[in-house]
């Protein structure tokens, strides 16, 4: 067996078949050549969008690119807050979030600014 590790992630393959290279992501597990395997934990790691191995070619590169840039874009507002980067992917105004102690804090932006101001002043006081 072997296995390669590829941005935190665990890719194994049980067989000598290169093109049986797996990974799960997403509860979903990804079979292809160590390429295409690791476009895809690349993908999913930086854009949160899951493409299937097969969607690559031989060279790493997207089959059907403008179809797949067409249905991953999406508009990224941040905001700044205290040193604090706030993010929100979607449209709806309760999904900010943003990292914190190695942590994902969600919500709105009045409740994350409440997170951060409850911080600061336990913080404040030790």
């Amino acid at each position: 067996m072997s296995q390669v590790f590829h941005r935190g992630y665990s890719i194994e393959n049980k067989s000598d078949d290169a093109n049986a290279w797996r990974v799960r992501l997403q509860n979903k597990v990804l079979i292809g050549n160590i390429t295409a395997v690791k476009k895809s934990i690349d993908w999913w790691t930086d854009a949160a969008v899951l493409i299937d191995p097969a969607e690559f070619n031989e060279s790493g590169e997207l089959i059907n690119e403008g179809e797949t840039a067409e249905n991953s874009k999406v508009q990224v507002q941040k905001m700044e807050y205290k040193g604090y980067i706030f993010s929100n992917d979607s449209e709806q105004s309760k999904e900010w979030y943003f990292m914190h102690g190695g942590r994902l804090i969600k919500g709105s932006q009045k409740a994350l600014q409440d997170y951060i101001d409850r911080f600061n002043k336990a913080s404040k006081k030790q």
